[in-house]
Formats: structure tokens, sequence, C-alpha cells
């Protein structure tokens, strides 16, 4: 089992499944591969065309995580394929960066208390936009976020549009101060 051949077997069949119309880029002509180019996934995950080329030929070494998930979000990967990437990274690396676990950041009490003594909608999220914890009203207004506990929950998980989000927050008396959240940091808190 080769580990370099395995990735770049992995990672050319992946981009020859995601068509340009599939991330929204534009097609011109007649096209010499089947799926993205090289150059457009690179461009999706926000990494140099020679940098992208170096893992695609399996040269992992030193890979990040956030490359990783950047590449899996260009190649439109589920969460099995996602594993897999992972996987093979790992085996040909060992030394290389595991999957993270969602949610391993706790929030102290005393954030907590803070967050929960507020009278408008609040969440906590870390450095990874990841969301820790909210007071009851920012509960209700991100209800699918923290009731889809079996993934980890992201930004991305719900977008609440702020006509929708009126209705909600007169049903729940707050409609006087407006949704705000609160930087995890302990920060004053932002307008959404």
């Amino acid at each position: 089992m080769d580990a370099a051949k395995d990735i770049a077997e992995f990672l050319t069949s992946r981009r020859a499944k995601v068509t340009p119309e599939q991330v929204g880029l534009p097609t011109y002509g007649r096209r010499r591969v089947k799926g993205l180019r090289r150059e457009e996934v690179a461009s999706l995950a926000g990494v140099s065309v020679e940098y992208y080329r170096r893992l695609e030929r399996g040269n992992v070494s030193g890979v990040s995580e956030l490359v990783l998930e950047a590449l899996a979000r260009a190649l439109q990967l589920d969460d099995a394929e996602r594993a897999h990437l992972h996987d093979l990274v790992h085996a040909a690396n060992p030394v290389a960066p595991k999957r993270r676990r969602a949610n391993q950041q706790r929030v102290r009490p005393v954030v907590q208390r803070i967050v929960d003594g507020m009278t408008t909608p609040a969440i906590l999220r870390n450095s990874r936009v990841d969301y820790l914890s909210a007071n009851p009203l920012g509960r209700a207004l991100y209800a699918p976020v923290f009731e889809s506990r079996g993934a980890a929950p992201e930004q991305r998980a719900v977008r609440v549009p702020r006509s929708g989000g009126a209705g909600l927050l007169r049903r729940l008396g707050a409609h006087r101060q407006g949704p705000r959240r609160a930087s995890a940091l302990g920060g004053r808190p932002e307008p959404l």
C-alpha cells in the first residue's frame, strides 16, 4: 500500500467529480479535464497551485488541518470522504494533525453567568466559529444549531433573516433590544 499514491488517486478522483457549475465557476469553451482543474481547486481552497499540486502528488508532510478542511470544502466531500482524506493523510504522515472533535472548548462558568444574565439573545463562539453556548433567548433564536448535536454546530448551519427573527423576538418578549451576540472572550456584544 503506497500512501502517496492513494492520496493522489483520491484527490484526483474527487476533483473529477466536481463540475465548475457545482461550485459557481464560469466555463469557457471545451475543457480537457473532467471536473475541476487543479488551479480551480487551489483557488477554491485558498492555497497556491504549486502547493495543491504537491498535495495531489501525495506529498502531505506538514499539511495543516485547516488546509485539509479547505480542500474538503472545495471538493465538496461528504463526511465519509472527509474522514477518508484525514485517514489517508495520517497514514502517510503519522505526525499529521488528527481531525478535531467538535466543541472541545468549554465556557468558563463566570462567562456563562454573564451571558445568562443578558436580556438579549446572546451566543458564545470560539475562534473557529463553533457555537459553544448561549443564553435562553440565544438558544431559542439559534435552536437548529444547538439541537443538531450529532454534527459539529457551525456558523453556516443556520441563517436567521432579520425579518424572520423579529417575530421570534416579539414572541419571546425581547423585541426592544434586538438580537445581539457576545464575544467568547467576554467583549462587548456585537449586533448581528
